[in-house]
């Protein structure tokens, strides 16, 4: 039998062992008590952070929005929209054309038809649609360029007008429903 002196000595030295490794129980307890915290403050952070990205992202696509009618409200409002003076016309009129042609590619670019096949179609319309309004201007006499009421010139401007609504059409397309939200 182990006389209680020693049992006393076994006692005293589990007793330093135990406090001798408190500081990493206490680590360790502590760590095991909070990571569910953690957990949670770094999920909800997370959350945070995804939706604060969605939101950028909605916010960028409507402003790229806003910045095209603003610039189709821009052509229509001109100087150059309403002159009757050729040149100036012609210089504005193939501007405008050349915005809308960047828009198509940018749209081609950066909206991939994945699941939507008929959206690459209707790009390449778009694209056709554009080289037709440009055959359209070169074709343009300076007497038809005058005439800014009838003729020519109005079906051109009608087809620019179209071609306007159409890419207006594509863009909302590919925000809504193209793009990951």
């Amino acid at each position: 039998m182990e006389s209680s002196c020693s049992r006393g000595v076994h006692l005293y030295d589990a007793l330093r062992n135990a406090l001798a490794m408190k500081p990493l129980c206490l680590s360790l307890a502590a760590a095991l008590l909070l990571a569910p915290v953690l957990t949670s403050a770094e999920e909800t952070l997370k959350e945070r952070a995804k939706d604060l990205l969605h939101d950028t992202k909605q916010t960028m696509k409507k402003a790229a929005g806003e910045i095209a009618n603003s610039s189709r409200e821009a052509w229509r409002k001109s100087q150059a929209y309403t002159s009757d003076d050729p040149a100036v016309y012609r210089r504005a009129a193939e501007q405008r054309l050349g915005d809308i042609s960047a828009e198509i590619t940018n749209l081609q670019q950066n909206a991939p038809a994945t699941g939507r096949p008929y959206f690459a179609t209707y790009l390449t319309a778009l694209q056709q649609q554009s080289s037709y309004a440009k055959d359209q201007l070169t074709a343009l006499t300076p007497e038809e360029i005058r005439q800014t009421d009838s003729g020519h010139r109005q079906r051109f401007d009608l087809t620019v007008d179209r071609l306007e609504e159409h890419l207006d059409l594509a863009e909302r397309e590919a925000r809504d429903f193209i793009s990951p939200p």
